[in-house]
C-alpha cells in the first residue's frame, strides 16, 4: 500500500518536470523616440512570471540587428534568473523616465516575447494598453514565431513587426 502511495508521488514529480522551459522578456517602445526598455522575465513562486528588473536600456537609432542581439542578451538574463526572489530590485518607471506605472502605460507600448527551450522558437506577443494600469493581449491579437536559427537582423525586424500592431 505505501509503495503505491509513492509510487503516486513519483508519477506527479515526473509531469512536473516536464513542463516546457520558457525564458521571458518584455520589451517596451516609447511611443515617441528611439527609447527601448528590454526587462527580463523569472518565474514567479504563484506560477507566473515577473520583472527582475535586470533591464536593458537601448536608446540609440533603431536597427534590427541591435534589437535581435539586445533581445537574445535579455533571454539569457532571463535564463540566469530561474525563479523571482524578494531581493530582486529596480524600477522599469525610473529606467523609461517617467514617475509613475501610469505614465509609463501611457508612454510606452509592449511586446512580450517567449523563448520555448524545447521547441526551439520564439513566440512574440504585441500587447494593447489597458486603461493607464497596464497591458493586456487578446485572443485574436497577432502572433509572431520564428525559429532559434534565425538571425538577428530577422529577430528584430519580427520584433519591430510586433510593435506595429500594439495599440
Amino acid at each position: 500500500m505505501l509503495n503505491k502511495l509513492f509510487s503516486l508521488f513519483s508519477k506527479k514529480e515526473n509531469k512536473k518536470d516536464k513542463f516546457p522551459i520558457v525564458h521571458s522578456v518584455a520589451v517596451y517602445k516609447r511611443d515617441t523616440g528611439g527609447m527601448l526598455l528590454f526587462n527580463p522575465l523569472a518565474k514567479h513562486p504563484t506560477g507566473g512570471s515577473a520583472a527582475t528588473n535586470k533591464t536593458i536600456i537601448l536608446d540609440e537609432e533603431i536597427n534590427p540587428e541591435a534589437l535581435g542581439t539586445t533581445l537574445r542578451q535579455a533571454l539569457v538574463l532571463s535564463e540566469s534568473e530561474l525563479s523571482w526572489s524578494e531581493s530582486i530590485k529596480g524600477d522599469i518607471c525610473k529606467d523609461g523616465q517617467v514617475k509613475n506605472m501610469n505614465q509609463f502605460v501611457k508612454k510606452f507600448s509592449c511586446v512580450g516575447v517567449r523563448f520555448w527551450v524545447e521547441k526551439g522558437i520564439y513566440v512574440i506577443s504585441p500587447n494593447k494598453k489597458y486603461k493607464s494600469s497596464g497591458y493586456i493581449s487578446e485572443k485574436n491579437d497577432p502572433v509572431f514565431e520564428i525559429g532559434i536559427n534565425s538571425s538577428e537582423i530577422e529577430l528584430g525586424r519580427t520584433l519591430l513587426q510586433a510593435f506595429n500592431h500594439c495599440k
